[in-house]
């Protein structure tokens, strides 16, 4: 009996290594065809976002950038040049603000708060969350206007996407630069968003951007993002422009 048992015990091993065995042969193979078929069928996010973000929304973000620029430096006849805003007060050209792209508004941080943070990231605690240095630190455009910093985050969806997400982020990230910036500066947070976010979907995360002191403007809507700069343009005239 012990032989028996000896040899059914052998038996049974083999039998349960060699299903085993094709189990995970055919698990393997059932993954391989399963990531073969799926990447057929990936369908690409072209609308924007993802690896797309680079081609599709910098195109866009200067686009954007540009338009609403040069709406608002020629509603209130400004100038932009070499990265500065004048205006012509009593006969002179009186510089009121300075613009901005991604890493250059580090140049912008640096000149008016090195006591706050050092381009080293070990001292970025002092003043923000380990999270948002320093990627978040780059804006997709900064319009200063007198005693104001406007940050400009551009989005640009036509589907569904990481987007959705994102727009949700504005309240935190205001907090952040309030942190950085004040007292100072004060700051406004704004998002620009093409007419894909114009429907029911986005209401509620628009309402609750506004709520908490974001502002939120469709690219169309030239006249209203002009008016929200007016009393910002007026102010700067009368700013200690030695600041910008």
């Amino acid at each position: 009996m012990t032989g028996n048992n000896k040899e059914l015990n052998s038996s049974c091993q083999r039998i349960t290594y060699s299903v085993f065995y094709l189990i995970q042969s055919n698990y393997k193979k059932s993954l391989y065809l399963y990531y073969k078929v799926n990447k057929m069928n990936i369908i690409h996010n072209s609308a924007g976002g993802g690896a797309n973000t680079n081609e599709h929304g910098l195109n866009n973000e200067t686009h954007v950038i540009q338009g609403v620029l040069h709406s608002v430096l020629s509603s209130f006849s400004l100038i932009e040049e070499n990265g500065n805003i004048y205006a012509n007060k009593d006969g002179s050209r009186l510089c009121i603000g300075s613009t901005y792209r991604k890493k250059s508004f580090y140049n912008f941080i640096n000149a008016h708060f090195p006591q706050k943070i050092s381009m080293n990231p070990g001292n970025h605690h002092l003043c923000v969350s380990r999270d948002i240095w320093p990627h978040n630190f780059e804006p997709d455009f900064v319009l200063v206007l007198g005693g104001n910093v406007n940050i400009f985050e551009i989005k640009y969806q036509a589907g569904s996407g990481s987007v959705d997400e994102k727009i949700q982020t504005g309240p935190y990230k205001k907090r952040e630069y309030e942190i950085l910036l004040s007292p100072t500066f004060g700051v406004n947070y704004i998002f620009l968003l093409n007419d894909w976010f114009n429907q029911n979907g986005y209401r509620n995360v628009i309402q609750y951007n506004i709520e908490n002191g974001c502002q939120c403007f469709f690219n169309s809507q030239i006249q209203e993002i002009c008016n929200f700069f007016k009393p910002q343009i007026e102010n700067a005239l009368l700013f200690d422009n030695t600041q910008l």
